[in-house]
């Protein structure tokens, strides 16, 4: 009994469970705007139209992570940003499919409002991220990895729920309204949170540089970000590529929902195993290994002759990737001055829209051109050569002058 006791204080805490609860509001609520593609193609946008609507939010989703994260640091509390970005994008988003009749004369507003909705959406994955480790760090009670899980838990959750929603409707126009209504307990949790404030707010110094001023001088977060973006390809166009393997290998992409579910829930045990191995290895050679581990799941994809390997390597990107959200945000904060912080995450998630687009658009072409072996092996070969820079770029940044980070603090 005391055992079981011990277990329930020691994984959920009132701490963890309120901060877990941000996590998996964020994520329920952002699993909706995934589905914004098929959403404008069951209103019948055509696929070039529907490309250009995305491609033109994450342009847009690229500069407002920066500006936003930026004025986050300026008033020193991403919780306060994020209640912010919530109202404004939840309403543009539910407003947006009221004008988007293809045909009519006011479609084009419709698109506005989504580009709109973007803009504020677009950021709070990095804000949320930053609320949530500025405080596990300050109040000590619980860890990142520990809250994290409740957002891929619920992000699962959140697809197998659409999933049945669009059975019955048959369409994803649901998702429009889903978001705003998942928007409602982040948001009372972000009031409810503001009792925390006094301890998570940062109080700049003086004179200090903060935000984006501050993160151009820093090179160790420059260099992570150029690192990240290579890093980040084979996560940001794996569904686009996946399911042209699945026509390859059995010529349907009826599994693709049953490989997404499977991915989300392999984050979970990772995120907790992930800080023992911090603990036990280091931070650096954490962050190492998980990128050769992303490497070897697109060996597995290229060799993949069946669907017993496609489902071994989505396992294990999913289980792989818990443990690089885990190094990415402790690595982020481990470089970065707590005046900038907000921005180095929100830049991360810019990065992340970049590593997006290049994926998809290269990808693409390679794809058509050879088969979607090109695209792993280029996928493969982008995570090396970001393995390649991070481990040089201490050794580098210490022959420049650079003092090094104290990576143990982010044990």
């Amino acid at each position: 009994m005391n055992k079981v006791r011990s277990f329930l204080q020691e994984n959920f805490s009132h701490d963890i469970m309120v901060y877990g609860g941000v996590l998996a509001a964020f994520w329920a609520a952002y699993s909706a705007m995934v589905l914004m593609a098929a959403a404008l193609a069951d209103l019948g946008f055509s696929p070039t139209q529907t490309g250009t609507i995305m491609s033109a939010r994450s342009i847009v989703g690229m500069v407002a992570c920066a500006l936003i994260g930026n004025l986050a640091d300026r008033v020193g509390s991403p919780r306060k940003i994020v209640m912010f970005c919530s109202v404004i994008s939840a309403v543009m988003y539910a407003l947006g499919p009221v004008f988007m009749s293809v045909g009519s004369g006011i479609w084009t507003l419709g698109v506005l409002l989504i580009l709109i909705a973007a803009l504020f959406a677009s950021p709070m994955h990095g804000l949320c991220d930053s609320w949530v480790m500025r405080a596990a760090e300050v109040k000590g009670s619980f860890n990142y990895a520990k809250t994290r899980y409740f957002g891929s838990f619920s992000y699962a959750v959140a697809n197998i729920v659409y999933a049945l929603i669009n059975r019955y409707t048959g369409n994803h126009n649901f998702t429009f309204y889903a978001f705003g209504l998942l928007c409602l307990p982040l948001m009372a949790l972000a009031v409810y949170t503001k009792r925390d404030e006094k301890e998570t707010r940062v109080v700049r110094k003086e004179k200090s540089s903060f935000g984006l001023r501050s993160v151009v001088k820093n090179y160790y977060l420059l260099m992570f970000l150029i690192c990240y973006c290579l890093a980040s390809m084979p996560m940001n166009g794996l569904t686009t590529f996946l399911s042209y393997k699945l026509i390859e290998v059995v010529g349907s992409t009826a599994p693709i929902g049953v490989l997404s579910v499977l991915r989300s829930f392999a984050e979970i045990p990772s995120l907790l195993l992930c800080v023992w191995l911090i603990k036990k290895i280091g931070l650096r050679k954490s962050m190492g290994l998980v990128m050769i581990l992303f490497t070897v799941v697109q060996v597995m994809l290229l060799a993949a002759r069946g669907m017993g390997l496609i489902y071994i390597a989505l396992f294990l990107i999913g289980f792989t990737n818990g443990g690089y959200m885990v190094c990415q945000i402790r690595y982020v904060h481990a470089v970065t001055e707590p005046e900038a912080r907000a921005t180095a995450v929100s830049l991360c998630v810019s990065m992340a829209m970049i590593s997006g687009i290049l994926a998809n658009s290269i990808g693409g072409v390679l794809t058509e051109a050879f088969g979607t072996g090109a695209y792993f092996i280029f996928c493969g070969a982008c995570v090396l050569l970001s393995l390649l820079i991070f481990i040089i770029n201490v050794p580098i940044g210490k022959r420049l002058g650079f003092p090094v980070p104290e990576f143990k603090s982010q044990i």
